[in-house]
């Protein structure tokens, strides 16, 4: 669980050195930070409350290798897009079924077997 929690944690800074650098905004959208500024306390909760869940999951998906094969893990890690579709159903009531998205599910799930 630590060394979890520690992965995470370089992870998320690396993320947040990299979208500094690279989601800086342009003249039509502004930069990421200024938005999340101008947003709603119970919306930058909600964004503080949607890593809480990647946590989650990732501390069960670790506990998940100790009792199983890499295969399992694999597949498992690729049919998360599923419930992150429905949610996206859910809160935005569409989910883009393009081609290009199916097919990419489709790889990620044939990648994981």
């Amino acid at each position: 669980v630590e060394f979890t929690a520690i992965k995470l944690a370089l992870s998320a800074l690396t993320a947040l050195v990299l979208a500094m650098l690279f989601e800086r905004g342009t003249k039509l959208q502004s930069s990421w930070w200024k938005a999340l500024a101008e947003e709603s306390g119970a919306g930058v909760l909600l964004v503080l409350l949607g890593g809480v869940f990647i946590l989650i999951f990732q501390v069960n998906l670790t506990w998940l290798t100790s009792l199983t094969s890499v295969a399992t893990v694999g597949i498992i890690g690729g049919v998360k897009i599923i419930p992150q579709w429905i949610l996206n159903a859910i809160f935005q009531l569409q989910v883009d079924l393009d081609s290009l998205n199916i097919l990419g599910a489709f790889l990620v799930l044939a990648a994981s077997v």
